[in-house]
């Protein structure tokens, strides 16, 4: 399976289910790649993060695609994983997202953030995979 890909090179997150296999419990291994600095985590996925108002990541994007315009979100279970896009009319998606470096209930819990930029033209890729690895999300 082909994992999902959220950015570009240098400044992107691997998403891939545990095991290699979909599952619907949105565990997943997740790699964080800022310039040199990599890491690797196991997360579970909550779709719009912790905000459970927000929708579905796939619909999310979904709408982006189609209508160049319209936010999409995801998080982790225990906040490992913060991710929040958005697309402009002229199909710039844009937005940021941030890495816990340390275990959860770690007083320091520094976090990593960085920027993500694509074109809207990865929106295709993204949602088959998205589709595909993570079904429900």
């Amino acid at each position: 399976m082909e994992p999902l890909v959220i950015g570009e090179p240098g400044s992107r997150i691997i998403l891939s289910p545990r095991d290699g296999k979909a599952v619907v419990g949105w565990l997943a291994l997740a790699r964080f790649e800022v310039g040199a600095v990599v890491g690797d985590y196991q997360i579970e996925l909550v779709p719009g993060g912790r905000e459970r108002w927000h929708g579905r990541l796939t619909e999310e994007l979904e709408n982006m695609h189609a209508c160049l315009t319209g936010e999409a979100h995801l998080g982790s279970l225990e906040d490992e994983l913060r991710m929040d896009l958005s697309c402009s009319p002229t199909g710039k998606v844009a937005g940021r997202a941030a890495m816990r470096l340390l275990p959860v209930g770690d007083d320091r819990e520094p976090v990593l953030s960085f920027r993500i930029n694509i074109d809207q033209s990865y929106l295709p890729e993204m949602i088959a995979s998205a589709r595909k690895n993570f079904p429900g999300i």
